[in-house]
């Protein structure tokens, strides 16, 4: 495999870890353990500091999409060292995302509803075959709060399914579980999230991955569209 196919196929599992997640499990332990329909903890069950960074992440809320720079790093015990990835990060409401990579050995990578598509940004390169699109209650669960996390309007869709708690001595931060005995435990151990304390953006997630993984999505630039 040539250096820059290598590059590309690296950029993007990168990505595709935070759209789809690598852990596998089995099936039947999804079966075994369905996700009763919870309505999320209602707002006055809320500690105050959970309250004052959620009024903190709606402010961008009027506006139908997000452009941003971002960076994708993800760390693993399998890795010698962090794989970094950075490109430009397109959302549109409600549910259209796009990361595009800097480098010319990089991929665009698109997720529309249950479609996800993945181009080498290298007209020359081969096209690679895109990934398996099905996934389990983890993929959805992750799915649903990162839309949900970066268009800022919808707090009940933040926290469907989800355990809400901020980290004692935390700056603006959330922390964001699936919800007791809800399947996606199975793959996401938890997403911190880190919001500009003036503008409520959010600057950061760290995804903590059931297998040991971490993949740390840095946001800068921010820009809302009308």
């Amino acid at each position: 495999m040539s250096p820059r196919r290598r590059t590309m196929v690296l950029a993007t599992a990168l990505i595709t870890a935070v759209l789809l997640i690598t852990t596998q499990w089995p099936i039947a332990a999804v079966q075994a353990a369905p996700a009763p329909a919870s309505k999320t903890d209602a707002g006055p069950t809320h500690s105050r500091a959970v309250k004052k960074r959620l009024t903190l992440w709606a402010t961008p809320a009027d506006s139908s999409g997000l452009s941003a720079r971002y960076q994708l790093t993800r760390s693993s015990s399998m890795l010698y060292e962090p794989l970094k990835v950075t490109g430009n990060l397109t959302l549109t409401a409600p549910d259209r995302l796009e990361l595009r990579d800097d480098e010319l050995g990089g991929a665009t990578t698109q997720l529309a509803g249950e479609a996800l598509t993945m181009v080498a940004n290298d007209p020359t390169l081969p096209p690679s075959p895109n990934p398996n699109t099905r996934g389990g209650p983890g993929r959805r669960w992750l799915r649903e709060r990162l839309f949900a996390l970066l268009l800022a309007r919808d707090a009940e869709a933040l926290l469907a399914d989800t355990v809400v708690t901020v980290a004692r001595g935390a700056a603006m931060q959330l922390e964001l579980t699936p919800a007791r005995n809800h399947p996606a435990r199975h793959e996401v151990l938890r997403l911190r999230i880190q919001l500009d304390p003036t503008t409520g953006e959010v600057l950061e997630v760290v995804l903590n991955e059931a297998g040991g993984d971490v993949v740390t999505l840095t946001l800068s630039g921010h820009q809302r569209s009308g």
